[in-house]
């Protein structure tokens, strides 16, 4: 690789350097390209004083095309001439299984999914991937353009204040492995200026232009209207909102960490919430409160809207005596599919079996 002195600065962890394997997903896009290049660098700067983690690198085929196939080896190869070794997945027959090893003789393809099944499928074999290796750090290569674009069409969708925060910077991907996303701060153009002075090729996937997708569409057609025509400085203030917005669930961590007591039980897709412990607070803070434990439970966000929150908040909030069972619903359902049920001053929510 190409020295250079323009480098990329990597928002990394200080204890990310002790960590013993990381995987980087690798689409074979600029992004996740700068994004493997630039972490190259730095591991390399840090390894004359110290021991660094291995990188391994994942690319998840999702058939989209009947070339796709070629993209993975192509990635592959690009990435087996810098040193890295590259574990692969591939979308298999239907949008329910499971991704499984590569099979690069097997071109045929299945053609576009939505954006949320295709996320999801790639996000499972990451996991897969990064516990099979034992990785403690797993890297995206997201960067400040889809901050801008996630935080729009959650606007256009009608988010509440957590969706406002968009991408975070870092999340727990499974019980041992952080998901971090280093250039969440960098801009697309920034990342393709970089690979051109280190003379590192990217391959331009072409459903990035594909207007059947909600991103490319915002992209490609909403955000430059909205650039000439309302604002040139529009993807600096959806940027800042979102950033205001994710110190905004700061506060809402510290509320929800005094008022722990009302949790009586949160793990994997099980919350059960004591209704007694929250009565001194405003349907308004116990809601806020309810989308953070959601999370922290594991539970599905993305249909959540806030109809349903409210009606979340309901069940928790409404008076407690002998006649209010039968003024108000005992049980509300939610998109998962997920039940609450309230009982004995209980609120029990779990997911439903199909």
């Amino acid at each position: 690789m190409t020295a250079h002195t323009n480098h990329l600065r990597l928002r990394l962890p200080p204890e990310f350097w002790n960590a013993s394997q990381v995987v980087v997903a690798v689409s074979g896009g600029s992004d996740s390209m700068a994004l493997i290049c630039s972490l190259l660098h730095d591991r390399q700067t840090k390894s004359v004083t110290q021991t660094v983690p291995e990188v391994v690198a994942f690319h998840f085929d999702h058939r989209w095309q009947e070339k796709s196939a070629e993209v993975a080896r192509w990635v592959e190869t690009k990435l087996q001439a810098l040193g890295i070794s590259t574990v692969i997945r591939r979308r298999v027959g239907t949008d329910e299984s499971t991704a499984r090893d590569s099979n690069l003789d097997d071109s045929s393809g299945l053609g576009p999914q939505s954006e949320g099944d295709a996320r999801k499928q790639r996000y499972a074999a990451l996991v897969q991937v990064a516990e099979s290796l034992g990785a403690t750090y797993a890297l995206t290569g997201h960067t400040a353009d889809d901050q801008t674009e996630t935080v729009l069409m959650r606007i256009a969708r009608g988010t509440g204040l957590s969706g406002l925060a968009g991408i975070p910077y870092q999340r727990r991907l499974s019980d041992s492995c952080q998901l971090i996303r280093p250039l969440l701060s960098e801009s697309r153009q920034r990342l393709r200026d970089y690979l051109q002075e280190i003379e590192q090729e990217y391959w331009d996937d072409p459903t990035n232009t594909a207007d059947h997708w909600t991103r490319n569409r915002v992209r490609q057609s909403v955000l430059p209207c909205l650039r000439q025509h309302l604002s040139p400085q529009i993807d600096a203030s959806l940027q800042r909102l979102g950033q205001l917005a994710s110190e905004h669930q700061e506060i809402v961590g510290c509320l929800a960490e005094v008022n722990r007591g009302a949790i009586l039980e949160c793990r994997d897709q099980h919350l059960v919430v004591d209704v007694r412990a929250l009565s001194h607070l405003p349907e308004s803070v116990v809601r806020t409160l309810l989308v953070h434990w959601w999370s922290q439970a594991r539970f599905p966000q993305q249909e959540m809207d806030f109809e349903h929150w409210s009606r979340l908040a309901s069940l928790v909030c409404r008076p407690v005596g002998s006649g209010a069972q039968t003024r108000w619903p005992s049980e509300c359902h939610f998109p998962g599919p997920i039940v609450a049920k309230r009982s004995a001053g209980v609120v029990r929510i779990v997911t439903q079996l199909k």
